[in-house]
């Protein structure tokens, strides 16, 4: 017997990256001119549209917090990286001969940085670290012995005289100040600056010109408010990439984003601690930009769940792909040219047009299948299919590639099947909200909506409760009918006679619409109906039908919103 098909495809897909931009676009905008959206605003206006108070109109102008990515165009095509912090001509002028730094922290990240640093010319005059492993696998790495204390590191720096530079700095500047790296984790960056401020104190130190930066992406500048009272240039200098072996450093940062936030201190100082920051990126071959204190937490989540976030998805993958069947020994060789390959599309043109898969072609058989096999095999990762699935649905509909009715029919599965999980497990009472989309020609035409309501009643395994039928919108209305010619007909004639079309509508006076009867009608008739069920089926009457009557004076795409509440006897 052949094992139920795992969604382990879905999942390795391509719906986190998308999430990850949309989180990282509102993160870097508007200040930082990375980010611009699409659209309008819609606003509350008083002469613009009707010469009255109180009515509401799309605005024609664009918000000024939104338009498209810089980065990447609404067609997916690239466009150039935007300015960064102190640009300079590159080439020999970005060498870092003149620099001089010490680390603080033997991590990783830090290690990775300073050998980078070190390859683009930078001095590395001393380094220490929490513990003394840390420091000899550092050590090792760096090329240089480490210093027990801070104390000392900071004697090291003070006293070694500046090794004479090739080039006085960019462009002709003076020396630039010699710089302390903070690569110590984010909870000890308070007690690790307090000290090295507290080092600096000492009077032989007195009158230096000194700069700190810290590598965090979460922790704001603010932290290093000792250092700048010291008079230290301040600045954080965070690469959004992974750096988990620092032989790789400088590969890895090469092409790499950086981003940077001047730090406490003088607005002068600021300018200077943004170009020294700058000048480091791109000596690094790395692509600066400026990073705002307010958006810092939101940019560092768009970070965690581009990289961190990945790295459990694949996990997720791969434990299906063993549940398949798939050797223990190969399974990562075979699925991860598959990730390889979506962060590709991704790359050559962007989110929308790299996603692929059964959501993106309307396969509503497959995503079916896929549900059963999670809920019979791996339950607890079906939270976690349904939740990326409804972000993928996301996607899909901005694509405007399926109808409508296809994208609710595959948004109702999945959350049917996650409603129906958790209520297996709780007991409580359930609440599913569905839509149903079609279209109508206007003018009176009543839509039979009772066979659609019976599919979403049956797919929600709920056998008692109420559905809420609400009609979005004004000029659409429900109610219930005996749904056959002669009975539609004569509603149709009773509306025409009691709220007449040609009448003299305030509406159409001020607003020329012209459809002045039509938000009347659907105002008397009402967008709401609750029908109670029993047994898994609508009490309804032998001729009575669930209608949508539209009395717009055109043809309308409308959604209708189904919200069950009820229970599983």
């Amino acid at each position: 017997m052949n094992a139920p098909a795992t969604p382990a495809i879905l999942i390795s897909g391509h719906s986190l990256d998308a999430y990850v931009l949309e989180v990282y676009r509102t993160a870097t905008a508007p200040h930082s001119g990375w980010v611009r959206h699409a659209q309008h605003d819609r606003c509350l206006v008083s002469e613009r549209r009707t010469g009255t108070e109180g009515h509401i109109i799309d605005d024609s102008s664009p918000s000024p917090r939104n338009t498209q990515v810089a980065h990447e165009t609404a067609e997916g095509r690239r466009t150039p990286w935007p300015d960064d912090p102190g640009a300079s001509a590159g080439g020999d002028s970005d060498r870092l001969d003149d620099v001089r730094f010490a680390l603080i922290g033997a991590g990783r990240a830090g290690v990775s940085i300073a050998l980078a640093l070190s390859a683009a010319g930078a001095r590395l005059v001393g380094h220490t670290g929490r513990s003394e492993a840390g420091r000899s696998r550092a050590a090792g790495l760096l090329g240089i012995p480490s210093s027990d204390t801070l104390s000392e590191l900071v004697a090291q720096m003070s006293l070694t005289s500046p090794r004479p530079p090739a080039r006085q700095g960019s462009g002709g500047q003076p020396t630039p100040p010699p710089l302390f790296l903070l690569a110590v984790p984010d909870a000890e960056l308070p007690s690790v600056v307090s000290a090295l401020a507290d080092a600096v104190r000492d009077p032989a130190h007195d009158g230096t010109r000194w700069a700190v930066a810290h590598v965090s992406g979460a922790t704001s500048t603010d932290v290093l408010a000792p250092c700048a009272a010291r008079g230290a240039m301040t600045f954080s200098f965070h690469p959004l990439q992974t750096l988990s072996d620092p032989t790789l450093g400088p590969e890895r940062l090469r092409g790499a984003a950086i981003a940077l936030t001047p730090g406490p201190q003088d607005p002068a100082s600021a300018d200077d601690a943004s170009a020294y920051a700058g000048r480091l990126a791109r000596a690094l071959g790395a692509r600066p930009f400026r990073l705002e204190e307010r958006d810092r937490a939101l940019y560092h989540a768009a970070a965690v769940v581009a990289s961190n976030y990945l790295v459990t998805l694949e996990a997720a993958a791969e434990r299906l792909f063993l549940e398949s069947g798939l050797p223990q020994e190969h399974v990562l060789d075979a699925f991860l040219p598959l990730v390889r390959g979506a962060v590709d599309n991704i790359a050559a043109g962007g989110t929308l047009s790299a996603l692929t898969g059964p959501l993106a072609r309307g396969d509503v058989g497959t995503i079916e299948r896929h549900l059963r096999a999670l809920e019979e095999r791996t339950p607890d990762l079906l939270p976690l299919y349904t939740t990326l699935g409804a972000a993928t649905l996301d996607l899909v509909r901005r694509r405007a590639d399926l109808p409508e009715s296809l994208l609710d029919r595959m948004e109702n599965v999945m959350t049917i099947t996650k409603e129906r999980a958790r209520q297996a497990v709780t007991g409580d009472l359930t609440v599913l909200t569905r839509t149903i989309s079609f279209s109508t020609q206007g003018e009176g035409d009543v839509i039979d909506i009772t066979q659609h309501l019976n599919r979403l009643l049956r797919e929600s395994d709920l056998t008692a409760g109420t559905v809420t039928v609400f009609a979005p919108g004004a000029t659409g209305a429900v109610t219930t009918l005996e749904f056959e010619p002669g009975v539609v007909h004569d509603f149709q004639q009773l509306f025409a006679r009691i709220v007449p079309a040609d009448d003299p509508y305030r509406h159409n006076l001020l607003l020329a619409d012209g459809n002045g009867h039509s938000h009347v009608r659907a105002g008397l008739l009402g967008p709401s109906l609750v029908i109670p069920f029993t047994e898994g089926r609508l009490t309804l009457g032998t001729w009575q039908e669930a209608v949508f009557v539209c009395f717009d004076s055109r043809p309308r795409d409308r959604r209708i919103v189904a919200q069950f509440m009820g229970v599983m006897e």
